[in-house]
Formats: C-alpha cells, structure tokens, sequence
C-alpha cells in the first residue's frame, strides 16, 4: 500500500518544462539569456585577472585604493549574479543538464575568484590606520566607507595572505559530497 502512494505521489509531480511560465521564477532580471550569461562570466573572469593587478599596490595611493576598490565592487557584482542567475535555474530543475553546467562553472568562477581576491583584505589591514581615515575624509571614498570601517574593525579576525588563500581555495572540494547528495536526493525523479 506505501508502494503505491508512491508511485502516486511521483506520477502526480509535473515536469519542469509542464508547468506554467508563470509557476516559475523569473530570472530575465539578472540576465535575458543563458547567451548573457555566458558572456558576463566571461567578463568576470577578465574583471578577476584586472583585480590581481592591484595586489601589493592598495597602499600606493588613495588614487589607486580607489580604483583598487571600484574594480572588486564591480566584479563582486557579476559575481553574485553569474552566481545566483546559476543557483537559482539549478535549484528549478537539478535534472536539466545545461543547468547542472552552469551551476558547476558558477562555483569555479566563486572559487577562482575567492583565490585571486585572497590579498584584498590583508592588505587593506596593512595599511596603517591613520592613512586609511585620512583617505575616509575625501568625499570620493564616502561609497566604500562603510566597508572599510568593517575591514579596520575586523583587523584582528582576518588571516593572513596565504590563509586567507587557502581557505578560499578549499571551498570547492569541500562542497563537492553535499553536491553531490544534493543532486542525488533532491532532482525531480
């Protein structure tokens, strides 16, 4: 008799591509195509390479600081979008392989970009206190002052460099076993 609710249970689930545009969440707000999507991952991954370019430079002035600053505030942005746009069509249908994909290379992306930011905030730490605030004075940085406010006051909780990069790089294998669980108890079958 359990056996039976079952099968009923499962034959009364729709298909994802059976059920109605407007059941389904509209993702056309982060991107109008898989095509856009493609390409502003590939901008991030252009945007990441340009963000390596300030490590070991932030200190050098409150000129480049700031453009340090505007170029991680740009690529963070594509990110959580090529992120979530990858997470959300994902977590609709675990079973449309085109979604698998992307969610896959979102989470590269994550990783790859976690890696390269690594020094970001060590080394905004690094830079005396006193310059920072007199930076915090020029109206041009009042966008990020709240971010560097948080960064100063988390001084002593941040970890080096070469932790901070370690860190990040272990996050993909160790999202790999709840992935994979994931796909395995949650695809519609």
């Amino acid at each position: 008799m359990r056996y039976n609710f079952i099968i009923m249970a499962k034959n009364s689930v729709p298909a994802r591509k059976d059920i109605p545009a407007s059941d389904k969440w509209d993702l056309t707000s982060l991107f109008a195509s898989d095509s856009d999507w493609e390409t502003t991952l590939k901008t991030l991954e252009g945007l990441t390479s340009e963000i390596t370019q300030y490590k070991g430079r932030l200190a050098d002035s409150d000129g480049t600081l700031l453009s340090a600053l505007k170029a991680y505030e740009n690529a963070d942005k594509k990110l959580e979008a090529v992120y979530n746009y990858a997470q959300l069509q994902f977590t609709a249908d675990e079973t449309d392989s085109g979604a698998q994909d992307r969610e896959g290379r979102a989470r590269m992306a994550y990783t790859k970009y976690c890696a390269a930011t690594s020094f970001f905030n060590p080394e905004l730490q690094s830079i005396p206190d006193d310059r920072i605030q007199s930076w915090l004075k020029q109206s041009s940085f009042d966008e990020y002052r709240i971010f560097l406010t948080k960064i100063l006051r988390m001084k002593q909780h941040i970890l080096s460099e070469k932790e901070e990069r370690l860190m990040s790089l272990q996050s993909e294998s160790a999202g790999t076993s709840d992935k994979a669980f994931t796909v395995l108890t949650d695809a519609d079958m």
